[in-house]
């Protein structure tokens, strides 16, 4: 709160999140929003905005040990696309292959792995009453594994985001976002965060489980590991 009201006495412009925050009229009633507000929208985007993005990034690092072909498959595709170059944001959308693998990673993986809505109209869905006014919570983990979408649910493989096989599947069977309007603001900046940082670290390291022992889940506000992922890191031998 101190930094929101040191901006606005000061009349400072920054091009900073925090700027559009105070700039941008709020969508319930068009009006920007006031300092409690801001503050609330802040703590949203630094704690769903990147702890849920730190959770992502430990399952696919345990994947990726895991499944170790794919640290040098996205090392061969980050030299072919970015080579000695900065990753920028045109480069980054590029690494379709490291995608894939990233999704694929989020589907075993979710950091949310359930919603709740508020069903704002009496509906009924698969002969189940929903009267309005009740929680409905659509359950992210079990549609990433349900068998009439998903082959071998459990097997971590992200050909299964090669373009053509998506098309296949229902919209909604890969959510990790949500979806329909209220899908998650922060979507892409979280891809993009995961990307840069999985390009950071695979271009210089190989890396490997200190244990081989799978690694439970422990599902709290976000898919946790149930205890920590330690790991061993070493400089790549490149070719």
């Amino acid at each position: 709160m101190r930094h929101i009201r040191a901006r606005i006495t000061e009349g400072l412009r920054e091009n900073d999140i925090l700027q559009v925050l105070l700039e941008t009229p709020y969508q319930d009633t068009g009006q920007t929003m006031d300092e409690p507000l801001v503050l609330t929208e802040s703590l949203q985007m630094l704690v769903a905005g990147n702890q849920t993005s730190s959770n992502a990034l430990t399952w696919i690092f345990y994947l990726l040990a895991r499944h170790p072909k794919y640290i040098r498959e996205i090392r061969d595709e980050v030299v072919a696309v970015i080579g000695e170059n900065a990753i920028d944001y045109q480069n980054l959308h590029q690494l379709e292959g490291t995608v894939r693998v990233i999704d694929e990673a989020m589907r075993l993986f979710p950091p949310f792995w359930m919603i709740d809505r508020v069903a704002l109209k009496t509906d009924e869905i698969g002969g189940v009453h929903i009267p309005a006014g009740v929680m409905v919570i659509p359950y992210i983990y079990g549609t990433h594994r349900n068998p009439a979408q998903w082959e071998d649910v459990e097997t971590f493989d992200p050909r299964r985001f090669e373009r053509g096989r998506s098309k296949e599947r229902h919209p909604f069977a890969f959510i990790p976002f949500g979806g329909g309007p209220r899908l998650c603001l922060g979507a892409n900046l979280a891809v993009m965060q995961i990307l840069m940082i999985v390009v950071a670290f695979v271009r210089h390291y190989d890396f490997t489980l200190a244990n081989d022992e799978p690694v439970a889940i422990q599902p709290k506000m976000l898919l946790q590991p149930q205890s920590a992922v330690i790991m061993n890191f070493q400089a790549a031998k490149h070719t």
